[in-house]
């Protein structure tokens, strides 16, 4: 007989099978105790099989017992109910048990559910409590007035600005953007300061060379307009890479801000360059005016080459007043300015466009002549008169070239004298940007017409002063304008002052 080892049971668990097995161990018959033993195992189980029997008939006898007494209790009420029919108090208090069960139910839920709020309010509460650790980056940014410690101490509050870079433009949103972009915002930080945010996405044109060495220039204070309230009034070029910009800005109805600006290049990858800028709180070589406001800020500018020749621009600024009371009106005018700023920016950038090639007058003169056939009356232009309007014309240089295909369409709502002259030159516009319209050039004239059928004329005069005259279809009067020139101007500044005039008086 093979031997079997029983393994360890839980007493609450056994049932027959592993009494049996636990009980009816195997034994070898070496001797009469073992047989003995062997007897005592048998009968033991056969009372305990016995005993369970007994057991189990004695639980079915008692259930069948009281299944039948409910059922005797059912008919009795049946037949209560038929003979006296329940009144509406007794509807009342079951309806009453029923509401006091889930009440009672309902009030250990909610005491559940406060008992988990009160450990996590007592975890969050221990948190807060904890003591605010002070970092360098939380200090004051003060530069000191000894000479061989100002330069790594610039070096090292711009290196903590950059750090920032891809989380601010997460916070801008400006990872993963792809539309054209350029808005405002006000928060409201942590120390309960307004914080006011400039948010731009766009793509220029220009190369990635081209467009950082512009936007460098523009931070070391190359853009001052008159019409601006933005002044850098010294840069001190700290090494290649790095400046510090002193100035003030003024806005109108808020206060005279004081302006100390660190700047700083950075070119991670061969296609990526990134400008980033921080102010100072404080310089102990030159002190800030106590008498006027000091204004925050820090921007983060990158540059991506884009494969086609273009470059994406990512910019996200904050300001802020250092201290002090923000008046409502402070948001406002600061969102009018930094919106005058950028149009003036993009004038800057237009500047840095190389001059129309051979190659682009070609293809404007192609243009030019299957638009002139479908017009007989219109007299012959060579090339060589267009070759001389655009070097001549710096008003029309880089600027009045149509880069897309002659829209008829358009070109059939011009009115034209009806007695041409002997020379005839054509030309296409774009007078605003967004808008590119037809125009025609007839002894010193431009015509033209616009998507909103509002007619333009054009005269440069003699004395060297372009006057713009604009009459809308619905109208009689026309608005007019006069914008002096200047021969060393360029043609994007000029095509700026352009704009600028009739964007002022909301024309077009």
């Amino acid at each position: 007989m093979k031997s079997t080892v029983a393994s360890p049971v839980d007493p609450r668990f056994v049932d027959d099978d592993l009494l049996l097995c636990t009980v009816a161990l195997p034994a070898t018959p070496s001797s009469d105790e073992e047989a003995d033993r062997m007897t005592r195992r048998r009968l033991t189980m056969r009372k305990h099989r016995a005993k369970r029997k007994t057991q189990l008939h004695d639980l079915r006898t008692q259930t069948q017992a009281l299944q039948l007494h409910l059922h005797a209790l059912r008919e009795r009420q049946s037949i209560q109910h038929l003979l006296n029919p329940p009144g509406p108090w007794y509807n009342l208090m079951l309806s009453e048990k029923v509401r006091c069960r889930e009440a009672h139910a309902e009030n250990d839920r909610l005491r559940h559910l406060a008992q988990q709020h009160l450990a996590l309010s007592r975890t969050l509460s221990s948190l807060l409590e904890q003591p605010t650790l002070h970092t360098p980056l939380t200090s004051p940014r003060c530069l000191p007035s000894e000479a061989d410690r100002r330069a790594p101490v610039m070096h090292a509050i711009l290196d903590a600005t950059y750090r920032k870079l891809w989380g601010a433009f997460v916070e801008a949103r400006l990872i993963d953007a792809t539309e054209t972009t350029h808005h405002h915002a006000a928060q409201c930080t942590a120390t309960g300061d307004v914080e006011f945010h400039t948010i731009v996405y766009h793509d220029t044109p220009h190369d990635l060379t081209t467009a950082v060495e512009g936007g460098w220039r523009l931070h070391q204070g190359a853009l001052v307009l008159d019409s601006l309230d933005h002044l850098c009034r010294s840069v001190d070029e700290v090494d290649s890479c790095v400046t510090y910009v002193t100035g003030w800005m003024d806005l109108p109805d808020v206060g005279h801000f004081q302006r100390r600006v660190l700047c700083k290049r950075y070119a991670p990858s061969p296609t990526t360059c990134a400008i980033v800028c921080q102010s100072v709180e404080a310089d102990d070589a030159m002190p800030f005016d106590a008498s006027s406001p000091i204004l925050t800020e820090k921007s983060w500018l990158l540059f991506e080459a884009n494969g086609k020749g273009g470059t994406t621009v990512k910019f996200f600024q904050k300001q802020r007043p250092l201290s002090g009371t923000v008046p409502g009106a402070w948001v406002t005018a600061l969102a009018k300015r930094t919106q005058a700023y950028q149009d003036a920016v993009h004038g800057y950038m237009r500047q840095l466009e190389p001059p129309p090639t051979a190659s682009i007058i070609s293809d404007l003169f192609v243009q030019l002549k299957s638009f002139i056939s479908t017009f007989p009356m219109l007299l012959h232009v060579t090339e060589a008169d267009l070759c001389l309007e655009l070097t001549l014309a710096q008003t029309l240089a880089t600027v009045f070239v149509y880069p897309g295909p002659i829209p008829l369409a358009s070109i059939a709502r011009v009115e034209l004298p009806t007695a041409l002259p002997s020379q005839l030159e054509c030309i296409f516009s774009p007078l605003r940007v967004g808008t590119v319209v037809p125009c025609f050039y007839v002894n010193g004239t431009y015509f033209g017409v616009c998507s909103k059928r509002e007619y333009i004329y054009c005269r440069r005069s003699v004395d060297n002063c372009l006057k713009i005259d604009i009459k809308k279809s619905s109208a009689s009067k026309y608005a007019s304008w006069f914008i002096q020139l200047d021969a060393s101007q360029s043609a994007a500044e000029i095509k700026y002052m352009i704009d600028s005039a009739i964007s002022r008086q909301d024309v077009c």
